[in-house]
């Protein structure tokens, strides 16, 4: 076995740095891979707000509407209850409002909700650059 001088005269085996190393590099991995995971569940989440606000601009539509036209424009089809818990989300935050109408609920589009794609339209440049930017290269 190879053995490794220390500043302390302290013999240390390198099988043992090299595990240590492997366990460091396996931490590391792992929370690069959580820091990413979470990272792409909060773009999914944000990129999902941002297709239903595009869906309902200028109109109403049920949840499984909503659902249906997503899968066909999309080609997202999301969980019913991830896409409900989404609506009532921004309907808490006041960007989209439920109707009821022979029984039925609709969703639309706030003043706030409005707002929110004006801005997003102005400055989709910037928000694909920033996107673009916070990809390591």
């Amino acid at each position: 076995m190879t053995k490794i001088k220390m500043k302390q005269e302290n013999e240390i085996p390198v099988s043992i740095i090299e595990i240590t190393a492997k366990e460091n590099s396996n931490i590391v991995i792992s929370e690069t891979a959580e820091t990413l995971t979470k990272f792409y569940q909060q773009l999914t989440r944000k990129f999902l707000d941002i297709l239903i606000l595009k869906k309902l601009k200028g109109k109403q539509m049920r949840l499984c509407e909503l659902a249906k036209s997503l899968k066909k424009e999309f080609l997202i089809s999301p969980d019913i209850k991830k896409l409900h818990k989404t609506l009532k989300a921004m309907e808490k935050e006041k960007i989209l409002e439920r109707h009821e109408l022979k029984g039925k609920n609709f969703y639309s589009l706030t003043n706030k909700g409005r707002e929110i794609i004006k801005i997003i339209q102005e400055h989709r440049y910037q928000i694909y650059e920033m996107i673009l930017d916070a990809i390591p290269r």
